[in-house]
């Protein structure tokens, strides 16, 4: 999808003020080839969404708020005249209930991109696997974390399991993205993203967490499978998706 949809949608979901909250969560993407048919799919509700190709390829968009907020991009584009993109951007938001004043939380985000191309001379990948937390009292940005690559050829991966502590304010309005976005040409790659919100040490149970209506604040055990998608095989790409959704499914099913 083009780099402006995107930011329009950023955009959109970010631009609401305080005293709304909780919002309801969405999510905005698109997935595209550089040819016609098939057109391109716009992505605004959850689940999993899919975009077959001509050569074999495929783009997959996957999300939902249960047992926490996900998002997985994943594109298959072979041979090296084929671009696929699948990118979105899912938001939700939160507040702090409890007495007025600063709390302790920390975020546990885990995030991953991997992707192989062909190794022709027009092949190559980028993606990313980002998340952000916005005040939305103050309109001031706390953090923005994940995986952003530049232009790359050959075989790629990297990931993240990291701990963040932020100081947030009881009453305040905080708005949650996260954007998984890969494009690819000539090859197969995948981008990941899923954060968990907990209390700090020595903050009582007075306080609690207000999520967007429908999210849920869990941590599974299991995470994506360490590994690079082999150009042309779009299976492992699937084999990223099944195994979590599948889970995702059970748990909503308990």
């Amino acid at each position: 999808m083009k780099r402006t949809t995107l930011l329009a949608a950023l955009l959109c979901l970010t631009s609401q003020v305080a005293n709304a909250i909780p919002l309801p969560a969405a999510i905005a993407g698109d997935l595209s080839y550089n040819f016609f048919p098939p057109g391109p799919v716009s992505v605004q509700t959850f689940g999993l969404h899919e975009l077959g190709g001509i050569a074999g390829g495929e783009l997959l968009l996957d999300s939902g708020l249960t047992p926490s907020p996900f998002l997985r991009a994943a594109a298959e584009a072979v041979p090296s005249n084929m671009f696929g993109r699948a990118a979105a951007i899912l938001r939700y938001d939160l507040e702090i209930l409890g007495p007025g004043g600063n709390v302790g939380v920390n975020v546990n985000a885990r995030g991953q991109v991997s992707g192989s191309t062909a190794g022709e001379i027009a092949s190559g990948m980028a993606m990313r696997a980002l998340w952000f937390i916005d005040d939305l009292a103050t309109g001031q940005q706390l953090f923005a974390g994940g995986i952003e690559t530049p232009q790359l050829t050959g075989p790629f991966f990297d990931s993240f399991d990291e701990s963040v502590g932020l100081d947030l304010t009881t009453g305040h309005s905080y708005r949650v993205s996260l954007l998984a976005d890969v494009g690819i040409r000539g090859g197969s790659a995948f981008a990941f993203i899923d954060p968990v919100f907990s209390f700090g040490t020595g903050v009582g149970p007075e306080y609690s967490f207000l999520f967007s209506e429908g999210v849920g604040n869990i941590r599974e055990v299991e995470a994506p499978p360490a590994s690079v998608p082999e150009p042309g095989s779009f299976a492992l790409l699937l084999a990223a998706l099944a195994p979590m959704g599948l889970l995702r499914r059970r748990s909503r099913q308990a």
